[in-house]
């Protein structure tokens, strides 16, 4: 149950992270 917590506040981060890169790029671009 630890386990499937840790794993799934990681991919939340992880998804968090691409996003912000995603919009970062997106400004840029303009």
């Amino acid at each position: 149950m630890f386990f499937f917590f840790y794993f799934y506040y990681s991919s939340l981060k992880l998804i968090n992270y691409f996003v912000m890169y995603r919009n970062k790029e997106a400004h840029n671009n303009e």
